[in-house]
């Protein structure tokens, strides 16, 4: 009689997908108490990394989006005279639900600085967004873009500041995580599905970007 012993050899992340261990790819990890970890530790990374060994004071504002209702919060911080980063953030409240992270570089075309003036950027795009189907499951995923625009930034006495902004932007149809839905299989999730993907081009992944900031100089 020959004796047999199941071994249980530990699972490969690299063979299930790696970021797939991480809770920001993750789906059925990341929650709301995830997201809001992950965006202060952004914030406090963009802020650190900019204004080490500096002591220069940066830009905060915000706006609020009424067609496709969001709440815009950005934090500006001068590297030179004439350029900055920072960290815009997007989170969306009506169907795809969630934040959208955009660290941006800047640079001004200004005879002063970074106060006021014309300005062009770049920008990168993470988002983590939900929507639900028609069956009450809720799906998450993730987005990935990138971003050019062009504003102005207008000085409003000493500390506050106006800054529209129009650019280009492209942001991926969220992958979600379909293990835990049948979206394969019940009609109806399938017709929501691609109602979702022809929409999506239209309001939360629309090409087209335009903000409107209220600001404020800490």
């Amino acid at each position: 009689m020959v004796n047999t012993h199941t071994i249980n050899t530990p699972s490969n992340p690299f063979k299930q997908g790696f970021l797939a261990h991480f809770a920001p790819f993750n789906p059925q990890v990341c929650d709301k108490k995830c997201i809001r970890n992950m965006l202060l530790a952004l914030l406090f990374i963009a802020c650190h990394l900019l204004t080490f060994g500096q002591d220069i004071k940066g830009y905060g504002s915000g706006s609020v989006g009424l067609i496709n209702g969001k709440v815009r919060l950005q934090y500006e911080l001068p590297i030179s005279p004439l350029n900055s980063g920072g960290m815009n953030v997007n989170y969306y409240l009506s169907h795809w639900r969630g934040p959208v992270f955009e660290p941006f570089l800047r640079h001004y075309f200004s005879e002063k600085d970074h106060s006021e003036g014309f300005f062009m950027q770049g920008k990168f795009l993470y988002g983590y967004l939900s929507t639900d189907l028609i069956s009450g499951e809720t799906q998450r995923g993730s987005s990935y873009g990138f971003g050019i625009g062009a504003g102005y930034k207008f000085g409003i006495g000493d500390r506050f500041f106006l800054e529209p902004l129009i650019g280009y932007r492209q942001l991926s149809y969220p992958k979600f995580d379909t293990s835990t839905t049948d979206t394969d299989v019940d009609p109806y999730n399938l017709l929501w599905g691609l109602f979702n993907m022809f929409a999506w081009p239209h309001s939360t992944g629309s090409l087209f970007d335009f903000q409107f900031k209220l600001g404020y100089q800490f």
